[in-house]
């Protein structure tokens, strides 16, 4: 997070960490559940075998995006290639209409996973692990 923010950036961030209390002098929530806001935009860190679990709970928030900065995924193959289609499948939130189909209800728009994340220097937004814009 630190180096992430410039001057321009008018975004309230919300950090999420199960075992902190504090991050950078702002308050960790221990998971997505506990935020007291909607999600516009989650940045996903961790190993690769949480992500799915995140996303599904992005959808269940009904989080407008992500941008899955971790690796791990098809590139190491068969297992990879699963939790990147469980990923895809948990950004999804399906209902039963009243004549009995599925019809989407909620999909989180994901950039991702194993990249470099997005900037907008216009806004101040750096969703990367770079430490600069």
């Amino acid at each position: 997070i630190n180096g992430n923010f410039s001057v321009n950036f008018r975004f309230t961030v919300f950090p999420v960490n199960p075992t902190r209390k504090t991050c950078l002098q702002l308050p960790c929530y221990p998971d997505l559940q506990s935020i007291p806001h909607p999600l516009d935009l989650v940045v996903v860190v961790t190993p690769a075998k949480t992500v799915p679990g995140i996303i599904k709970q992005c959808a269940e928030l009904r989080a407008l995006s992500a941008i899955i900065i971790s690796a791990g995924f098809k590139e190491i193959g068969p297992e990879g290639i699963q939790m990147e289609q469980d990923v895809l499948e948990n950004a999804k939130v399906w209902k039963i209409d009243e004549k009995g189909r599925k019809v989407l209800e909620h999909q989180v728009r994901i950039i991702g996973p194993n990249c470099l994340g997005v900037m907008n220097p216009h806004h101040g937004l750096n969703a990367t692990f770079a430490s600069k814009m």
